[in-house]
């Protein structure tokens, strides 16, 4: 209970940091505690009939006092103040709670001020709707059923009554499934009392008190039953929301008790909902649910004061027509739902800096500070007429030429060509989906040209929309769909170019030329090609650069393998969303997010490591790396050089310093390779292993020993070895800081092979068994067969 109180004086005193303030609605005409209904009421608690003095409206105005008011963080406002709401209010808190109070009286207080509210949550608001204030949800909201009709929460006031153990569910497994889960939802994060084994939150005991649900029923949020998910997704969907908890009571649970709407549209804040009957402000509610209603709500206060509500926005995601594929089954895949859903937990969820719109809104981009807007297609049997694309175009243009960025995607591609980015047309292949395993032609390929009849290969891997993505280390081809995942054949793509002045130009077997060309003529940057197409006839990405008149870039992503199917969720589905999130963080001019990359260690020994990322100084904890310089003088242990910096695919010794190696990177990966005879390995995926062959060396008890024959030594991803014969000769010592560490057998060498075959050698013979006069460097030497150290002034 202590460490729980410490979170919330944590969170309030970062929270008092900020300017903004929340306020407390007083449903009265001043907000004094007088001017809220004062009751006496008795119900029987714990077999006894008792007296209870505060209402619970007055009783939450005086916890809002205590916490928020009196430390500065908080205010209270009436219905006058509504009109004229103060600059420093960004979230409000609606708490209506009467026995006895029905719905036409609920509507007859508020109904004055029914258009002020609004203005405050368009223009960026955010609103706590609690108990029976849930009841403004189909003003402010307006969510609609599955036949378009707009929902009214019921709305419960019958007298109080005891209770049993009443909580809210966050979380609903089905068998061995979660079907749903908000586990990890801000407003949950400081409540002391969670059953985690029930995923319940715990809010009265029997012998308490409390009233009646105020929610929204799950025949209405399109569910048949709690175990619904594909209707809970549908409902969540069709209203930008998410269901964050429903009633607990006992095996059933009727009620969508608790809903967070996004801002969407015309309005810019977001609506928090708490129609709970266990959310009761009652004085005999003491213990854990006393303890849970504070936490719950200090914590959806401070979370709604966090959100953005300026209006403003850098990145958006068009909803086409508001995606009628959302609603529909597509065959089971939905993939613009998926990606839709993605970009709302991406970017709409979690740093506000997103939001969805209407075609109708495109001509309102740039007042509402939209830098970047993503439009995504994907839908069986589209033709380049459909309806969808001529009403897109003209805004969509004006966007561009103004300096917007735009990312287009699958089918979206088309809009590059109707806008007039470019004179032709990209090919628009539709199809059905498919059970079809292609397993690298599902990929893309950054390297382009791997055929024997290509002239020369274009290499786009160092480009910044591919960092931190799964490639492959021969042709960094990227899988993005893989055996399993249902597929569609859908492209969107340029697949052959030609000069624009020219279109018979014959290129005979220079296609990187065509290339070349079709960049300059409109001003363009090809960045992938297909997965498994050996020249460049098939682009999967494309860069449209800013021109004189083209203020703004549009990249295109036309793939087949570009697929938000929903059974697509494991390595694939990492590398689609990293590659989507770095394509709109580039055209939004941002640098990528560093990574982090974690292995443990037992502490003070010796290891390798091949890591497929640069690593600039600073960025390495817990441990020293160390690079390869050469033999010792006499030849049974390696010299190392400490190294700060370590580059992209270079293999290292380290040294560790504790119990988990921490490295932070970002850019791109690129290929392991070999330094002065350590070897490196990365590989395809996380399981691949490399097998070593005899003669090379591992680390094994921190000394450097041999493979034997018919013993092989398997390697993991991101380790290496020493191939002995690779490493270079003693010289001299190096200058920087340097150590060593042992070799057995370091030398089966020439010089070894040459002793053993002859047994006795006459002459003078360099440590790689070449003949020479006389020793020209310092090291070691064979002099009539014997090794020998020569110190070369």
């Amino acid at each position: 209970m202590k460490k729980s109180l410490l979170l919330l004086s944590a969170l309030l005193a970062v929270g008092m940091t900020l300017q903004a303030k929340v306020a407390y609605l007083v449903p009265a005409g001043d907000t004094e505690l007088n001017s809220l209904p004062y009751e006496h009421y008795i119900a029987e608690a714990d077999g006894i009939n008792k007296q209870f003095e505060q209402s619970p409206e007055r009783r939450a105005w005086l916890w809002f006092n205590e916490v928020f008011v009196e430390s500065g963080r908080g205010q209270f406002i009436c219905f006058t103040d509504l009109a004229a709401m103060p600059d420093d209010i960004q979230s409000l808190w609606i708490y209506v709670d009467r026995v006895g109070f029905d719905a036409a009286a609920f509507d007859a207080l508020f109904a004055d001020y029914i258009d002020e509210l609004q203005t405050f949550v368009n223009n960026g608001g955010n609103v706590f709707l609690c108990k029976q204030a849930t009841r403004l949800e189909k003003d402010l909201v307006g969510a609609t059923d599955a036949g378009g009709n707009t929902i009214v929460p019921d709305y419960n006031f019958g007298d109080y009554q005891g209770a049993a153990t009443w909580g809210v569910d966050y979380r609903f497994e089905f068998g061995n499934d979660v079907v749903w889960s908000n586990a990890d939802h801000p407003i949950y994060s400081y409540a002391p009392y969670r059953d985690e084994n029930y995923a319940e939150l715990i809010w009265t005991n029997g012998g308490m008190i409390t009233d009646h649900n105020c929610g929204i029923g799950i025949g209405a949020m399109d569910m048949s039953s709690i175990t619904d998910a594909d209707g809970l997704a549908t409902f969540q969907n069709r209203n930008n929301c998410k269901v964050l908890g429903c009633w607990a009571n006992g095996d059933g649970c009727h009620y969508g008790g608790v809903i967070e709407f996004y801002p969407v549209g015309n309005r810019k804040g977001t609506v928090l909902f708490m129609g709970l009957a266990a959310y009761s402000w009652i004085n005999n509610n003491g213990g854990f649910g006393w303890a849970n209603t504070q936490a719950i709500t200090r914590s959806a206060l401070m979370y709604l004061d966090a959100q953005q509500t300026t209006g403003q926005y850098r990145v958006a995601y068009l909803l086409p027509a508001f995606l009628p594929s959302q609603a529909g089954g597509y065959d089971g895949e939905q993939p613009e739902r998926n990606a839709a859903n993605w970009f709302r937990d991406t970017y709409v969820n979690t740093d506000k800096q997103g939001c969805f719109i209407t075609v109708e809104e495109l001509p309102k981009l740039a007042e509402m500070g939209v830098k970047t807007l993503w439009v995504n297609i994907e839908r069986v049997g589209i033709s380049p007429d459909d309806a969808i694309y001529a009403s897109i175009t003209d805004a969509l243009k004006a966007f561009v030429k103004t300096g917007g960025n735009v990312l287009l995607t699958k089918q979206a591609t088309y809009l590059a060509y109707l806008i007039g980015r470019i004179d032709y047309a990209p090919a628009l292949q539709s199809a059905e989906y498919v059970d079809d395993d292609r397993g690298q032609l599902r990929s893309m390929q950054t390297v382009m040209g791997l055929s024997d009849c290509v002239d020369q290969r274009l290499d786009m891997s160092g480009h910044q929309i591919f960092n931190n993505m799964l490639c492959y280390w021969d042709t960094k081809s990227m899988f993005f769909v893989s055996p399993g995942c249902r597929k569609t054949y859908n492209y969107c793509s340029w697949q052959d170019y030609f000069r624009a002045a020219d279109e018979d130009t014959h290129y005979d077997n220079c296609l990187i030329q065509r290339v070349r060309d079709f960049e300059q003529d409109w001003s363009a940057t090809v960045l992938a090609g297909q997965g498994g197409i050996g020249d460049y006839c098939l682009s999967n990405i494309i860069e449209f650069n800013a021109t004189d008149d083209w203020s703004g870039r549009i990249l295109t992503v036309g793939s087949a393998a570009y697929q938000w199917g929903t059974s697509n969720n494991s390595v694939e589905r990492n590398n689609l969303t990293t590659l989507t999130a770095n394509c709109l963080n580039y055209l939004l001019d941002e640098q990528p997010q560093e990574q982090l990359f974690t292995r443990s260690v037992a502490a003070g020994q010796w290891g390798t490591i091949c890591f497929d990322y640069a690593v600039e100084a600073g960025n390495i904890q817990g441990a020293d790396m160390y690079s390869i310089h050469s033999f010792n003088a006499t030849g049974d242990s390696l010299i190392l050089v400490k190294v700060d910096n370590m580059a992209p695919g270079q293999p290292y010794i380290y040294y560790s310093t504790g119990y988990q190696i921490q490295i932070r990177y970002s850019g791109t990966c690129e290929e392991a390779k070999r330094h002065n005879g350590l070897v490196g390995f990365i590989g395809w995926s996380d399981t691949d292993t490399y097998e070593v062959g005899a003669g090379k060396h591992v680390l094994t008890n921190n000394i450097f020993t041999p493979v034997e024959a018919n013993i092989p030594y398997i390697l993991t991803p991101r380790y290496a070895y020493v191939d002995a014969a690779e490493v270079p000769a003693y010289a001299q010592m190096p200058e920087a800081e340097h150590t060593t560490i042992r070799i057995v057998d370091a030398h089966p060498s020439a010089i070894d092979n040459m002793m053993n075959n002859i047994g006795s050698i006459t002459g003078i013979y360099d440590i790689f068994g070449r003949r020479v006069s006389r020793p020209q460097t310092s090291g070691v030497y064979i002099i009539n067969g014997q090794k020998t150290l020569i110190t070369v002034p």
